[in-house]
């Protein structure tokens, strides 16, 4: 069972990140043909709308995903989880 770690649970319920994943989420639950390169073009395009580059971009999606800021590209950890355990892992992440 996927589980982030106490210490990094700060990173994904930062502001940030919060409207990060909830714009993340919602393009991508409507797209159908979403590959890799694409999911990591989406994660760029949203963090040039919102204003957040580099780290303060990928730390919170990485984490969100894989459980710590620091792994595997965001295209690898699509191309290993697929669509919906992102979108699953996503959610878990989102504060209600």
């Amino acid at each position: 069972n996927f589980k982030i770690l106490p210490s990094n649970l700060s990173i994904v319920e930062s502001k940030n990140a919060q409207i990060l994943f909830n714009n993340l989420y919602k393009r991508l639950i409507n797209e159908n043909a979403c590959n890799a390169e694409f999911f990591k073009s989406i994660i760029v395009e949203i963090g040039n709308e919102i204003n957040l580059h580099g780290k303060d971009l990928f730390f919170p999606i990485r984490t969100a995903l894989y459980g710590k800021p620091k792994g595997p590209d965001v295209n690898i950890l699509f191309s290993i989880l697929g669509k919906n355990e992102i979108l699953q892992r996503l959610s878990n992440v989102i504060n209600k």
